[in-house]
């Protein structure tokens, strides 16, 4: 599905049922071009939230009670990819690496 029409920003929701959500993240990332991915978690730590960005997650934010946390994430997701491909269309072969909006850390349990 995401092939036929990729997404710019994609909100994944982490939770148990989801099993295991590193290879769902690497299926999402290959499925679509360059996705900005934004990971929805039950429980948040330091030690999830370190490792969804080294799988080069755009950031991972509470799935319950913090829906301007989303809002907020989602919209510097926006502003960051578009400033991403502007730099990406004006200086070919040099990217900005990927960072974070969120000083909280997370965790899918």
């Amino acid at each position: 599905m995401l092939a036929e029409r990729p997404a710019p920003i994609i909100v994944y929701d982490c939770g148990p049922v989801a099993g295991d959500w590193t290879g769902s993240i690497a299926r999402l990332r290959s499925d679509s071009e360059d996705p900005c991915i934004v990971m929805a978690v039950g429980l948040l730590s330091e030690e999830l939230w370190q490792d969804a960005l080294s799988r080069k997650v755009y950031d991972v934010v509470s799935r319950v009670g913090h829906g301007s946390q989303l809002v907020a994430t989602l919209q510097f997701a926006k502003k960051w990819r578009a400033d991403r491909r502007s730099n990406d269309m004006r200086l070919p072969g040099m990217r900005k690496e990927y960072t974070t909006h969120s000083s909280e850390a997370h965790v899918c349990r």
